[in-house]
């Protein structure tokens, strides 16, 4: 499985650590205060928006990213719907949206937390703002028919990572794409195994954030191996670092990586679908 942000992740695969009792501190700090403060205009340029609108069929832009990931601090969920009704209505699908919109926009709010633009709780409340968009986009988008045999799958993240929305967003992806797949964030390593071993799955999706979490992942999918009711269950991984790094695939013990979110769909249904094929009549 892919997570299509991994905005936590510098040069070298490394982050910056904050206990989420401080998240949560913080975040109530902000709301008592009336909210988070305006940030400076990331570059979003409006005449570039107007030539753009001129231009023929909307495109996705640089300028838009910055636009909405302003937006996604200063204003609301329904302002970010708003600025991307266009695109919709042009016809551009759900997942589409989710992995070449929503996924630059949650990241250039990485980067501006990197740079020091935007501190921490900041940057939290802009991707909770985005995960509302994630799951109206989605409730309204139309849904695969299941298949006689329906897909099943598990997807998470490590307890060491603190932000769930690119692990949402593949969820919703295999959601739209007809699986049964459930969604399982600030679960204890505990919590996770018992989620595995209480059903047949045919998938397990483990996001994998940095460098300092392949111990962690290493470990989790032996564990998840070996408590999982399906002896044959794939498991899928992803991740900025896996993106930098394919080669600890290997070292990590999963069967597959992806890309991105619409990527992780197809790697999951031919890794399953390999294993109904090869199995006895």
């Amino acid at each position: 499985m892919a997570t299509v942000i991994g905005f936590g992740g510098n040069q070298s695969g490394t982050s910056r650590a904050i206990p989420s009792s401080q998240i949560e501190k913080g975040i109530e700090q902000k709301l008592k205060a009336g909210g988070v403060e305006a940030i400076d205009n990331l570059g979003a340029d409006r005449a570039a928006h107007a030539a753009a609108s001129l231009a023929g069929p909307p495109a996705i832009g640089q300028w838009r990213i910055d636009r909405l990931a302003r937006i996604a601090i200063d204003g609301q969920a329904h302002d970010v719907l708003r600025e991307i009704d266009d695109l919709a209505r042009a016809g551009m699908s759900a997942p589409t949206l989710f992995v070449d919109l929503l996924a630059p926009v949650a990241r250039r709010l990485g980067d501006l937390w990197e740079d020091d633009r935007l501190d921490f709780i900041e940057v939290t409340m802009g991707l909770w703002r985005l995960q509302e968009v994630l799951r109206e986009i989605a409730g309204h988008a139309p849904r695969a028919p299941a298949p006689h045999m329906p897909r099943t799958g598990l997807f998470t993240l490590l307890p060491e990572d603190v932000h769930s929305f690119g692990v949402a967003m593949v969820h919703e992806c295999f959601v739209l794409a007809g699986w049964q797949a459930e969604l399982l964030v600030a679960a204890t390593r505990g919590e996770i195994l018992s989620a595995v071993a209480a059903s047949h799955l045919d998938l397990f999706g483990l996001t994998v954030a940095n460098d300092s979490h392949i111990g962690p992942a290493q470990s989790l999918i032996r564990a998840v191996r070996s408590v999982s009711m399906n002896p044959n269950v794939r498991i899928m991984v992803g991740g900025p670092v896996l993106t930098r790094n394919p080669g600890l695939l290997a070292q990590i013990g999963a069967d597959a990586m992806a890309d991105d979110a619409i990527a992780a769909v197809k790697v999951g249904e031919r890794l399953v679908d390999a294993v109904r094929l090869a199995a006895p009549a």
